[in-house]
């Protein structure tokens, strides 16, 4: 039997209902895939190091890349600057650890051991951008071998080596970082050049780990070169001397972190003395770009596990 006609009207009708009902489901399911497509994003917008003064010393610090780990997965490296893209949305656990560069050196970035790491938990949605203000901390089995901040009139380096004893560094209110006082050295052409040796000496810095760390903060009109002299225990002969690296003239202050594991561990030496170098500018010729300079220094800090 044929459908009359009211019957193929009503046939049309449910197609039309059926289709309209899949396309709705289709678009829907199309929308959130590619909702779902989108990434979230993450920006900082302050960066900072929070310390225990007395304990800890200073809270300047020189963060200039964050290591971005989702769910414990590493998603990269990226500048405090950055707007980093996320894929996965919803509840994740994000660990921002901090990033510096090795011995001032940008090739060489680093994730900087003795910061510990800040964990947040947002709920991400995509092409939403979520900010952070992140305060890093020192990890609390970070061991502090020295803590100079000039101001107790103490100066670790007063072992002349080379040199004269008028450009021997000493605190002084114009060197100063923060606080009152700083650590300087004076060159002139009478005395373009000194080498200087810490009055202490450290042991066991790699007794628990392999990290030793220098950080130092700066303002310089010549280059500078530290480094670490190994001396056998309780022996007062050097078993060897090692130049780690330094930094050039800046008329702003900066903060560096002198990596010197590599060299205390390939050092025959089982104590240690920290060793600093710096000269008035040259051309290449040997004549002085400059007639006197002077380096500042603030906020030294040995840090190891």
């Amino acid at each position: 039997m044929r459908p009359s006609p009211s019957q193929n009207k009503l046939c049309h009708i449910k197609q039309a209902v059926l289709l309209i009902a899949l396309g709705v489901t289709v678009m829907h399911c199309t929308k959130e895939h590619l909702l779902e497509a989108f990434p979230s994003y993450v920006t900082i917008n302050d960066i900072k190091l929070t310390t225990n003064q007395s304990t800890q010393g200073s809270a300047s610090a020189n963060i200039s890349e964050i290591w971005l780990f989702v769910d414990n997965a590493f998603l990269g490296g990226y500048s405090t600057s950055a707007t980093i893209p996320i894929l996965e949305s919803g509840q994740v656990n994000i660990r921002f650890e901090a990033g510096i560069r090795d011995n001032g050196v940008s090739a060489t970035p680093e994730l900087y051991p003795f910061y510990a790491p800040v964990t947040v938990r947002p709920t991400l949605e995509p092409k939403q951008i979520d900010s952070f203000n992140l305060t890093f901390r020192y990890r609390e089995n970070t061991q502090f071998a020295l803590l100079e901040n000039y101001e107790n009139g103490v100066t670790v380096f007063q072992d002349l080596i080379a040199g004269s004893s008028f450009n021997r560094l000493r605190p002084s209110t114009e060197a100063a970082f923060e606080g009152r006082e700083g650590g300087l050295i004076e060159l002139n052409t009478d005395f373009p050049t000194v080498e200087l040796a810490s009055i202490r000496r450290f042991s066991a810095l790699q007794e628990r780990a392999v990290p030793v760390y220098l950080e130092v903060d700066y303002q310089s009109e010549a280059p500078v070169q530290f480094g670490v002299i190994g001396f056998a225990a309780g022996s007062e002969v050097p078993v060897d001397a090692r130049y780690v690296a330094g930094f050039n003239p800046s008329p702003e202050w900066k903060k560096i972190y002198f990596n010197l594991s590599q060299a205390m561990a390939e050092s025959q030496g089982e104590e240690f003395k920290l060793i600093l170098q710096t000269s008035l500018p040259t051309e290449n010729d040997g004549t002085y770009t400059r007639n006197t300079a002077k380096v500042r220094i603030d906020n030294l800090k040995l840090l190891h596990f």
